[in-house]
């Protein structure tokens, strides 16, 4: 398919709900995975810089799967059902919703190397699906970190107070079971 499927989907995103969406994948993946213990989700807002940086526990992404953190429909899930997100498409269009410069560093369960995709409005533009993988620092196990700046909007503190409170009611759930933290700063 044309990229341009990245630009048409991304209208209805603000920051609330492309970071719900975020958030939606790490839950579904901890299910997927079927992890236990506790859900971790840390949100870092500079506000001078004018970036996000996400970081969760919820498993990481196989070096064999990071084509489909970008591919449109493309999904880590079965189908079995059980799962928040069901089209493939959520996480690809909520970065892309978010900013224009988007880098994703993952390391899958206990694979000592950790892989990073980075990607931009230039790929974007272009028909060229191709976006190579490269091994970085190594993270954490079974951590993925998503950082994402040049922001589509102006980031100001009320927003992240806003977000806070947005999910605070959205996941009130998760956390009060303990399966779930989410951490701003």
């Amino acid at each position: 398919p044309s990229k341009r499927i990245y630009r048409s989907i991304i209208a209805d995103y603000e920051l609330n709900t492309a970071i719900a969406e975020l958030i939606d994948n790490v839950l579904d993946c901890r299910k997927r995975t079927k992890m236990r213990g506790q859900g971790k989700v840390s949100l870092h807002f500079d506000l001078e810089d004018q970036s996000i940086e996400i970081t969760d526990n919820a498993g990481g992404v196989a070096k064999a799967d990071l084509e489909k953190l970008i591919s449109p429909g493309a999904s880590l899930d079965s189908g079995e059902g059980g799962t928040i997100g069901i089209f493939g498409v959520g996480s690809k269009r909520a970065v892309v919703a978010l900013a224009r410069d988007i880098k994703i560093s993952t390391r899958h369960d206990k694979d000592p190397k950790t892989f990073r995709l980075e990607y931009d409005d230039s790929w974007l533009s272009s028909e060229d699906w191709e976006l190579p993988y490269y091994e970085v620092d190594s993270l954490p196990e079974s951590t993925t970190k998503i950082t994402l700046s040049r922001l589509r909007f102006r980031l100001e503190e009320g927003d992240v107070a806003n977000l806070a409170k947005h999910l605070g009611r959205v996941y009130s759930r998760f956390i009060k079971r303990g399966e779930l933290k989410i951490l701003l700063s």
